[in-house]
């Protein structure tokens, strides 16, 4: 009996040596610690996402502003160069033959309005291939869309006449 206690005792003495163990296992893993470090870890590895993606939407965005701002000075430098062109046209329309008029107006791409109004002031418009300015004034001043906005030394510069008010 003496050898089954001796060897119960160093069963039981045995099971607490791998108890022991098994709690020391527990407490290097340390589940909840390494349940913080893995929650840690995400929340870093999330926040340096978002910076990512933060960093390429204000990208993006500069960009846009930059384009936008290049498209706004094109639109702006093609409308002014689409006055200047009219503008020319109506200026030197006196000095080409009537008969070409309509003709060289109908191949433009010019807006329908424009190309309405050039055609009329065509028909319109004295021919000053012989010289002399004469009814230049009354042909601007009949027209609705523009009026003489020049001095005695520019007297062809044009503009546009300011919308009536209707009361």
């Amino acid at each position: 009996m003496k050898g089954t206690v001796a060897a119960q005792a160093a069963t039981i003495a045995t099971i607490q040596q791998v108890n022991e163990t098994v709690v020391k296992v527990f407490l290097a893993l340390d589940p909840e610690r390494w349940a913080k470090e893995v929650t840690v870890y995400k929340e870093l590895a999330d926040r340096k996402a978002a910076a990512i993606v933060e960093e390429a939407e204000r990208g993006f965005r500069e960009e846009r502003t930059a384009l936008s701002s290049q498209a706004m000075k094109a639109l702006e430098g093609m409308a002014h160069l689409y006055g200047a062109a009219l503008g020319m046209a109506i200026r030197f329309m006196p000095w080409a033959p009537k008969s070409h008029r309509v003709a060289v107006i109908a191949e433009t791409k010019l807006l329908d309005d424009d190309l309405t109004m050039l055609t009329e002031m065509a028909d319109k418009a004295p021919e000053w291939s012989a010289g002399g300015l004469r009814g230049l004034g009354s042909l601007l001043e009949s027209h609705s869309r523009l009026i003489p906005a020049g001095t005695e030394e520019t007297p062809l510069v044009l503009r546009a006449k300011p919308a009536e008010r209707k009361n």
